[in-house]
């Protein structure tokens, strides 16, 4: 068995292979054009003596992130399952980033019922997932938020210790509100390179399908779509 792995709707963009139960992976900071990514994954095909013919499923990031960066990962994708004639899975960056906090959680003394995950959506606001460990539940899935929102859902909740906040390293620091005593895990960059947590999830999830099923996460409209909705408006 043999899957491509395409991650570019974060900073650190990522292209693996999963060969018969081994990763093989490279890992690059921002994703400037189409160019890169098509040079990075030849270049990991070369590095394993692997032809795209040969290649069984993909997986491919959908987000939330970067609109660009988003859209340029899941056009590929989406042309390679077409043309080969392969199954995709998107994979979502806020249930990844879950997935690699639980990989930690031996590591934290603390009792956990619930794992709110958060990246950054620009302009002082979270893309979150907040999800009831406890009762296997999601209470919240891809919403953005600002803090003072945030800190009110929590209490909405009723979420106020025997929780982690799962925060990727975009996020520099999260001030919580009087009460609230939520643990704070800082997926880093750090953590991130150890290893491909991205094909290991996709690979444990195990949910392909055909490649018109796949849509992006995009929550939030691109700064174009908005100045063009803005001026219709205005008009």
């Amino acid at each position: 068995m043999i899957v491509l792995g395409i991650d570019t709707a974060s900073k650190l963009c990522e292209v693996s292979l999963f060969i018969d139960g081994n990763i093989f992976f490279q890992k690059h900071i921002e994703l400037r054009s189409s160019e890169n990514l098509i040079f990075w994954i030849k270049d990991l095909f070369k590095q394993n003596g692997i032809l795209p013919k040969t290649l069984d499923k993909l997986a491919v990031g959908v987000g939330p992130g970067s609109f660009t960066g988003i859209r340029v990962g899941l056009s590929m994708a989406r042309v390679m399952s077409q043309v080969l004639k392969i199954p995709i899975m998107g994979v979502n960056y806020l249930e990844l980033l879950e997935y690699i906090f639980l990989n930690y959680s031996d590591k934290l003394d603390k009792k956990i019922d619930f794992i709110i995950t958060v990246m950054d959506a620009m302009r002082g606001e979270f893309y979150t997932r907040i999800y009831d460990l406890k009762n296997q539940k999601t209470l919240v899935e891809n919403q953005i938020f600002n803090l003072e929102d945030l800190m009110k859902k929590l209490s909405e909740l009723n979420i106020y210790d025997n929780a982690t906040i799962v925060k990727n390293y975009d996020i520099q620091k999260i001030d919580l509100k009087p009460g609230i005593n939520c643990d704070i895990f800082d997926v880093s960059m750090e953590i991130l390179q150890e290893k491909s947590f991205f094909l290991e999830f996709a690979s444990i999830k195990n949910n392909f399908t055909e490649y018109y099923n796949i849509k992006p996460l995009y929550i939030r409209k691109s700064f174009a779509e908005e100045r063009r909705e803005k001026e219709k408006n205005n008009f």
